[in-house]
């Protein structure tokens, strides 16, 4: 028993993204390596720049999950890979979890025009809105229900 115990503590390790290979990270030189040459040795990007594809990210976190709680991240590591016109890398840079910033997401609430509904009015509200034959009724039908059920020759 109690070694089930001790087995439910074991942390669960899980490892997402790029997996790095420090050799062919080094086989970068900026100035002589092109795009097609990184994509053959690193694979295809974790992500791209935001307006062009001039900058290349490959990324790798390793997390560890206790029990329920949720998961922390205990490496990451980032390779990011400029290109110029040319296509040539003009830059490589990496970083990794020490040079991470944490951030805080702002909780305000953008409001929206219209009525804020009760639970009870959003469940009593459909009431009466459709009729046994499984269309919308009155002037809110869609015209496609209205032309169904004036077929020609019907």
């Amino acid at each position: 028993m109690a070694l089930l115990v001790l087995a439910a503590c074991t942390p669960m390790i899980d490892n997402h993204g790029h997996r790095f290979d420090a050799d062919l990270a080094g086989a970068i030189v900026p100035g002589v390596t092109s795009k097609q040459e990184v994509a053959r040795l690193m694979g295809s990007p974790s992500a791209l720049a935001t307006f062009e594809d001039d900058e290349w990210y490959y990324v790798a976190q390793k997390t560890e999950r206790k029990s329920f709680y949720q998961a922390e991240i205990t490496d990451q590591q980032v390779l990011a890979i400029s290109f110029g016109d040319d296509g040539l890398v003009t830059n490589v840079a990496r970083s990794d979890l020490s040079q991470a910033e944490d951030i805080t997401p702002v909780s305000d609430i953008t409001p929206t025009s219209g009525n804020e509904l009760s639970l009870a009015q959003q469940l009593l509200g459909n009431i009466g809105r459709f009729n046994s034959e499984g269309g919308p009724t009155g002037d809110r039908a869609p015209p496609f229900w209205s032309q169904r059920s004036r077929r020609p020759g019907s």
